[in-house]
């Protein structure tokens, strides 16, 4: 004591070091604990990873059944938005050549004026993607089926006229497989086993 008191700030200084030390040592050993917990829920994961890795993925019995179940509800409900669409499609009127291109320019001009009303620009020799058969006349086979279409094309463009866009940049029109001489071969729809589907063609228009 009598030294402590002599010294006075040797004795501090030790009795602070002494404190430091042993809340160091506190703080070594809850990091060294957490670094263990740590290393022990890492390597669970590797061993899970592992595992897991070398399991066959190959389905169980009750994921394969509800497979079948949401392939079947998936199923009738695309028959059934089938359906709906059937009820949407403009008919498929008969049409000579000469009919459809008349038909055409009288469509064409009924969309220029719709869009001068609405103050839509169009683009310039603007033919509602047609412009093929602006100054050629269609095979007859495909007549009937391009004035179905125009008909489509001619509901579009009323829609984005009457939507008063400031304009129309482009529109093209995918060309129809029959008038390339090709027979479209409908795209079998995924059904589970026992179903029949149908299948209907649906064109977009840009």
């Amino acid at each position: 004591m009598n030294w402590l008191r002599q010294n006075r700030w040797l004795g501090t200084f030790l009795i602070t070091f002494g404190i430091c030390t042993l809340v160091a040592g506190i703080l070594f050993f809850m990091a060294r604990s957490n670094w263990s917990n740590a290393k022990g829920q890492l390597d669970a994961a590797v061993a899970e990873l592992n595992r897991l890795q070398r399991l066959d993925p190959f389905p169980s019995d009750a994921n394969e059944r509800k497979l079948k179940v949401l392939l079947e509800n998936y199923g009738a409900a695309l028959d059934k938005l089938k359906e709906e669409l059937k009820t949407e499609v403009a008919p498929a009127p008969l049409l000579a050549p000469n009919e459809f291109q008349s038909r055409l320019r009288q469509a064409t001009i009924a969309a220029q004026s719709r869009a001068r009303s609405n103050n839509v620009k169009l683009p310039d020799n603007f033919h509602l993607g047609f412009d093929e058969f602006a100054t050629a006349l269609p095979k007859t086979e495909t007549a009937p089926l391009l004035g179905q279409e125009l008909s489509q094309v001619q509901m579009l463009m009323n829609i984005l006229v009457d939507a008063k866009v400031d304009s129309v940049t482009s529109f093209h029109r995918m060309p129809l497989p029959e008038e390339r001489g090709i027979t479209p071969t409908p795209t079998p729809t995924p059904v589970p086993a026992g179903r029949k589907g149908s299948s209907r063609d649906c064109r977009s228009y840009v």
